[in-house]
C-alpha cells in the first residue's frame, strides 16, 4: 500500500511510479478505527481483482480536538499499510 500525504506529493509519486495502475481512496485517516479498516481492506482487495496497487491519499490532518469527538484509535494507518497487528 503506498501513502501519500499532501498534494505537493503527486508528481514526485507519479516519476517515481509513471507506469503503475492504482486502486485508492482520497480522506482524513487521523488513526484506524473500525470504519477505516473496512475501506483499506476494500481498497486493499480491489487493487487484488485488479492486479494493481493500493493507495490511500492522506489529506490535511484535522485535530479531533477541533471536532470535540472522543475516539479510541485502534491501529495508526503505517501499522496498518505495513501488515503489522496492535
Amino acid at each position: 500500500m503506498y501513502l501519500i500525504r499532501g498534494i505537493g506529493n503527486i508528481e514526485t509519486f507519479n516519476r517515481k511510479f509513471p507506469n503503475q495502475s492504482m486502486s485508492g481512496t482520497i480522506g482524513n485517516f487521523d488513526g484506524l478505527h473500525l470504519g477505516h479498516q473496512a475501506i483499506l481492506n476494500q481498497v486493499k482487495d480491489k487493487a487484488r481483482e485488479s492486479s494493481s496497487a493500493s493507495l490511500v491519499f492522506l489529506q490535511s490532518r484535522m485535530h479531533l480536538s477541533i471536532l470535540q469527538l472522543k475516539m479510541k484509535i485502534l491501529q495508526h494507518l503505517r501499522e496498518f499499510a505495513l501488515g503489522e497487528k496492535k
